[in-house]
Formats: C-alpha cells, sequence, structure tokens
C-alpha cells in the first residue's frame, strides 16, 4: 500500500489526502515534487530578498549607490537568495522532523520528513502573499500582515514579543490542521495528545526562534 504524495491536495483536502498517511505506507511521487518544490522556493527567496533591499530597505546604503552598482547588489541578492531558498528548507525540514520524532516515533523520521514538506509548501504560498505587501508598506517579509504582530505592533516595541507574535499567522493554523489529520492517520494518539503537540512544539521553536531574533 501507497500514499500518493500531493501537496496541493494535501493542504486544501488534508482530511481526505492524508487517510493513507500511515505508518506503514509507503510513499508515492515524493521525490520529484520534493525536487520542484525546492526550485520554487528558490525562486520565492530570491524574489524576497531583492524586494527586501529595493523597498523595505534591509541594506540602507543601497539608495545611495550609483545605478550600476544597484544592480550588482540586487544581482547579489538574488543569487544569495536563491541558494538560501534551497539550503533553508532542507534545514527546516529536517529540524521540523527531529522535533516531532519523540512525540511520534511510532510514525517514522521519514514520513515526519514529509508531512513537513507539506507544511512548508503552506508557508512558500503565505511568503508569495506577502511580496506585494513587501513593495506597498515598505516593511521586511519578517512582518507578516496576515499576523497577530500587526496589532501588537501598536501597543509594543519589545523585540522579542514582536517577533514571536509576528511568527503567529492565520497560515500557522492551517499548517497545525494539515499536521493534525497527517498525524491522526498516521500515529493513532488520542486527538487531544496530537494537539497539544503540535500547537506545544510549533509554539516553542517560535519562542526560541523569537529568542534568537531579538538578540
Amino acid at each position: 500500500m501507497s500514499h500518493g504524495v500531493r501537496f496541493f491536495y494535501g493542504i486544501t483536502k488534508p482530511t481526505r489526502h492524508f487517510q493513507t498517511f500511515k505508518k506503514e505506507t509507503r510513499e508515492r511521487g515524493f521525490i520529484w515534487r520534493f525536487i520542484v518544490l525546492l526550485a520554487v522556493s528558490s525562486i520565492v527567496w530570491a524574489v524576497t530578498a531583492v524586494l527586501n533591499v529595493q523597498f523595505a530597505g534591509t541594506l540602507p546604503e543601497y539608495s545611495y549607490l550609483s545605478e550600476g552598482n544597484q544592480t550588482n547588489v540586487l544581482l547579489t541578492e538574488f543569487i544569495t537568495g536563491g541558494i538560501t531558498g534551497i539550503i533553508i528548507p532542507l534545514i527546516a525540514i529536517a529540524v521540523g522532523a527531529i522535533l516531532y520524532w519523540p512525540f511520534f516515533q511510532e510514525v517514522g523520521f521519514k514520513k515526519l520528513f514529509v508531512l513537513h514538506t507539506y507544511t512548508y509548501v503552506v508557508f512558500l504560498i503565505a511568503a508569495c502573499l506577502q511580496l506585494p505587501f513587501i513593495a506597498a508598506l515598505h516593511v521586511p517579509n519578517d512582518y507578516s500582515p496576515f499576523s497577530l504582530g500587526v496589532l501588537a505592533d501598536l501597543i509594543t516595541n519589545q523585540s522579542f514579543i514582536l517577533s514571536f507574535l509576528y511568527s503567529i499567522t492565520i497560515f500557522l493554523g492551517w499548517i497545525w490542521i494539515v499536521q493534525f489529520f497527517a498525524l491522526k492517520n498516521a500515529a493513532k494518539r488520542s486527538n487531544v495528545y496530537t494537539v497539544l503537540s503540535i500547537v506545544g512544539l510549533t509554539l516553542a521553536a517560535l519562542l526560541v526562534y523569537a529568542g534568537f531574533q531579538a538578540l
């Protein structure tokens, strides 16, 4: 028995798609889809890096450069962003699988890796939707208009709190739903255990990330 990997079907209809996502099934069609995902990720990160410099002012000295030097800076950012867009998902997906493994050992690392690939697709959708806001609002991609950070920004300037709340987006809820239905079928744990594990692990990871951001 096998589970046919279909990223968009999985994140839009998780209740149906993950019915075959069980610990004894093997993943069909994962490798080539994962390669395509990395290619798309590379492009999205590259474009984001360029927009961050051009509109959000992540490099303050950029506007004072000559036109030729500006082009070189943008090209460098595009290439660097493209490389980052390949490395980051590899690390993020692997780390996510490692974090979940102690709590869902029966699922196995490989299947947890596949699951976090689905969640990275949601992240990429969020990143794409945010691109127009970088140009329109002149804020870097870390400041998501779809997050709780928008409200928090009105009442506090604490970098740790803002970094954490800007990570709490509507897309995070989408990711939790996908993960829940996948693990519900693969792990056969109680719904309460699955929900608490998913939410707790995610929030703990975001708190650590916010701590590093605030340094």
